[in-house]
């Protein structure tokens, strides 16, 4: 339950922020936030089973920086098929698959964001 309400309300932030925001974020700590939890989570997700570790640096990229790279949702993908696959319990796998549902949507949102930018 707590991943699929996490996902959603990021969905809704990435779906508010500003068109002007740079690839790194609206404000300098944003782009300093990005680039650490960039690094964080590439990393995490180096290593095997990294994916659990990746998970929360992941979402704040994901938050503030949502069109830094599409690596971004090519590795959302990853970790939550790494949930989805360990997963026991119907209902969560249930959720965790909406979520993964969210993580195309987001990347679809960003892809746009970028396409129609770099027109401009």
């Amino acid at each position: 339950m707590k991943t699929s309400i996490t996902l959603g309300t990021l969905a809704l932030l990435v779906a508010t922020q500003a068109t002007a925001q740079s690839k790194y974020g609206a404000t300098p700590a944003d782009s300093v936030t990005c680039v650490q939890n960039l690094s964080l989570y590439q990393e995490f997700m180096k290593q095997p089973g990294g994916e659990k570790d990746a998970y929360e640096p992941w979402k704040q990229v994901v938050r503030v920086c949502p069109t830094a790279n599409k690596g971004i949702y090519q590795n959302g993908v990853k970790i939550l098929t790494s949930f989805i696959d360990k997963e026991k319990d119907a209902e969560r796998k249930a959720r965790l698959i909406d979520s993964l549902g969210v993580v195309y949507d987001l990347r679809i949102a960003a892809r746009r964001r970028t396409t129609c930018s770099s027109r401009a």
